[in-house]
């Protein structure tokens, strides 16, 4: 489902990366939370939080001990004193300690926590559960959802998988799976669940994401429905995005990137694609300068 820009939809992304933002510096969290102000600057928001993924992370300790404090009225006083010894002792257990807790005590603010997570992987993208299951693409001038069962048949597309057998990995995974174990896992699977955000790496083991079930997997993959050009560009510019430097996030690619893209995208999707790599960018090009007019507060021409 394709969406014009939402607000409420990047809060939400922000929400699972103000943690993470924390962990650079006080000053990162406040100046990326302005950027949702009277007039929301969404592809700055964007370009902020996927530069925190990739930067020195010296107030980790105290991010973890915020996102704690989610927990701290929900748990006994005896096991309030351990996870806070175990974060002073080894921040991956007690890392690990408060996502394991988040998931027994059903704090879903905290689920999708990118303190939790592959730092720098999947910036613009984040699951719910709310009215619409599924994964959201957050773009900037547009989202766009995927349901859980098609991000399902995706994955068994690109890393040639039956449902049979992505299934088989997901039950794994929503289990736990030792770290060193996770890491023999097909490359192209790991790389493919990181960049939608479904593998939670807390510290000690790498688990699925609490909002995604493995019964979301279908039993088929059949091809995938027709979409139309906004959908189209969406997926090539996901793809394009995933491809570059994380500073790119938020930013209209070059040409040259974008084709490639497309290209990607064109041979991953079961139909031809009825639009050009000329047609895509200039729809492409012409939202992004619209955001851009809005976002320093001057009326799209």
């Amino acid at each position: 489902m394709f969406q014009p820009n939402h607000r409420g939809i990047y809060e939400y992304l922000w929400s699972e990366h103000k943690y993470l933002a924390i962990s650079v510096s006080i000053k990162a969290f406040q100046g990326t939370a302005g950027k949702l102000g009277k007039i929301p600057q969404c592809t700055t928001l964007l370009r902020r939080i996927a530069m925190h993924g990739k930067a020195e992370k010296p107030e980790l300790l105290n991010a973890l001990l915020s996102a704690y404090m989610h927990l701290k009225p929900l748990v006994k006083r005896q096991q309030r004193e351990l996870v806070v010894k175990k974060l002073l002792a080894d921040l991956k257990k007690g890392s690990q300690m408060i996502f394991d807790l988040a998931c027994q005590l059903n704090e879903t603010s905290l689920w999708g926590c990118r303190l939790f997570y592959p730092f720098g992987k999947a910036v613009y993208k984040f699951w719910d559960v709310q009215e619409l299951p599924g994964l959201w693409l957050c773009f900037g001038p547009f989202q766009l959802h995927i349901s859980p069962e098609n991000v399902a048949k995706r994955i068994c597309k690109r890393c040639d998988f039956s449902p049979q057998e992505l299934k088989k990995f997901f039950k794994d995974l929503k289990n736990g799976v030792n770290n060193d174990e996770y890491k023999d896992w097909p490359a192209k699977l790991r790389q493919e669940i990181e960049n939608i955000n479904l593998a939670a790496t807390p510290g000690l083991k790498t688990s699925l994401h609490p909002r995604f079930e493995a019964d979301n997997i279908p039993e088929n993959i059949s091809t995938n429905d027709p979409v139309d050009l906004k959908h189209f560009t969406a997926m090539v510019l996901e793809e394009t995005w995933d491809k570059i430097n994380p500073e790119s996030i938020g930013i209209l690619p070059d040409p040259d990137k974008f084709e490639k893209g497309y290209k990607n995208v064109t041979a991953l999707v079961s139909q031809k694609s009825a639009y050009s790599s000329e047609e895509c960018y200039e729809w492409l090009t012409e939202v992004f300068s619209e955001q851009k007019q809005i976002e320093s507060g001057r009326k799209p021409a």
